[in-house]
């Protein structure tokens, strides 16, 4: 029961990390193209 669990709460961690670098990339486009100062 524990180990699910965790394997979840891993799972969650990897996909959150992984959205917050593609957020961070698509940010620093926009800031390229100049649509936010």
């Amino acid at each position: 029961m524990v180990d699910i669990i965790k394997k979840g709460l891993l799972t969650a961690i990897g996909t959150a990390s992984i959205a917050a670098e593609k957020a961070d990339k698509i940010l620093k486009d926009i800031k390229k193209k100049g649509l936010i100062s």
